[in-house]
């Protein structure tokens, strides 16, 4: 039979969210269809000895640490799948994700599936997702971009199954940004796509908790804002390859994620480490970038703060001055 799906799981020192992960992945229909890969990107907890139980129904590629990016690399390098999903060690797959409807998609070849997941803050959780099942192709795919990716969300590569033949023949590859990586590999990838398979279903579980191993420590010491950087051009160029122009709300919404990712590699000194930081981008022109896209950049501050308060009583102090 042959594997129409390759479950990618980069893990590093997961040991205390794994097993939820793989027992959600694991007990699926249609096991025949799809493979397991777990990469161990040196881990030095526990988790190779939890990897060690579930033999015989996971492949574990085992490599020294690399980072997020590396791992991911290395789980496209050995899939046999028609397609690749990417899963964090941390979150989890719905129980029927893997169902028969989805199964008769896969055989279909469309370049990118894109499906509904749930997102889980504290006790608190909402759903993201498209109003309705959908088959794009050529044209329709770059008209609709701009609406469908408003709807659901353009740079997490979790609730995405991606055509290998078109990942592996255009070589694209994660890349060890610290700022964006899951984004530029979506990037890359939405010129190339020309058919494009929307589910309404919710298939994915997406986990959001502060000091989370894979969506923290695989941060590599870098600068930060030097891959905003580069992350914001390598926007705009996505977006010209595509003929759209960027007066739209993803690039507000990839614009907006892309600083305050930045902004979150600065130490805690504050406001005026965030304006310099601003200004070390080489982009000097942000705030105005923001603004001249119909985002007013004082209430960009203001989210800033509701998501990042330890800078709250900071910004005061220096707002007294």
């Amino acid at each position: 039979m042959d594997t129409l799906l390759s479950v990618i799981i980069p893990t590093y020192n997961d040991a205390d969210k794994i097993i939820r992960c793989l027992d959600s992945v694991l007990n699926q229909a249609n096991r025949d269809y799809y493979e397991v890969i777990v990469v161990n990107d040196g881990s030095t907890d526990e988790t190779a000895d939890i990897l060690k139980k579930y033999k015989g129904d996971i492949l574990v590629l085992n490599q020294k640490n690399g980072g997020v990016s590396s791992a991911r690399n290395n789980g496209i390098a050995h899939a046999r799948g028609r397609y690749l999903w990417f899963v964090d060690a941390d979150d989890s797959i719905s129980s029927n994700s893997i169902d028969p409807g989805l199964i008769s998609v896969l055989k279909k070849n469309y370049d990118m599936i894109l499906f509904g997941f749930k997102k889980v803050v504290g006790h608190q959780s909402s759903i993201v997702k498209n109003n309705s099942n959908m088959v794009l192709f050529g044209d329709d795919v770059r008209s609709n971009f701009v609406s469908i990716f408003t709807t659901n969300t353009l740079n997490n590569p979790c609730n995405k199954m991606y055509r290998k033949d078109l990942i592996v023949k255009n070589k694209i590859k994660f890349n060890d940004f610290a700022v964006g990586e899951d984004a530029m590999f979506n990037y890359e990838v939405a010129p190339k796509i020309k058919s494009l398979c929307i589910l309404n279903t919710v298939k994915y579980t997406y986990y959001i908790e502060k000091g989370t191993k894979s969506k923290s420590s695989y941060q590599i010491s870098r600068d930060n804002w030097k891959d905003a950087t580069s992350r914001i051009l390598f926007l705009e160029e996505m977006f010209q390859n595509l003929n759209i122009d960027i007066n739209n709300g993803v690039y507000n919404r990839e614009l907006v994620s892309t600083v305050y990712g930045a902004e979150l590699g600065l130490p805690s000194s504050g406001y005026l480490a965030f304006k310099n930081g601003l200004k070390s981008m080489g982009i000097s022109s942000v705030a105005l970038k923001i603004r001249t896209r119909g985002l007013n950049f004082n209430f960009w501050v203001k989210y800033l703060l509701i998501k990042h308060p330890k800078l709250f009583f900071t910004v005061n102090s220096y707002s007294r001055k």
